[in-house]
């Protein structure tokens, strides 16, 4: 999908390129991208609703617990 071409220069330097197929793909992901704008408020509120959800009925997000604990409970 993609073809690097290398520099032998100090500093090094690199170039990225998308190949056929790597651009064939820009089409699917343009229709993605328009589609999460457009359902942007929808996924916004979905995701306020759940985490609100979640604050009521877990003590360790209502405590605030930011540790590995706490936010493998909240995942």
């Amino acid at each position: 999908m993609l073809t690097r071409h290398i520099y032998p220069e100090v500093p090094p330097r690199v170039e990225y390129e998308l190949t056929a197929l790597g651009k064939g793909l820009m089409d699917p992901v343009r229709g993605l991208v328009s589609w999460l704008q457009s359902n942007w408020p929808a996924i916004r509120s979905a995701r306020e609703r759940f985490d609100a959800r979640k604050q009521v009925a877990d003590p360790a997000v209502r405590s605030g617990a930011t540790g590995p604990v706490g936010l493998a409970k909240r995942l």
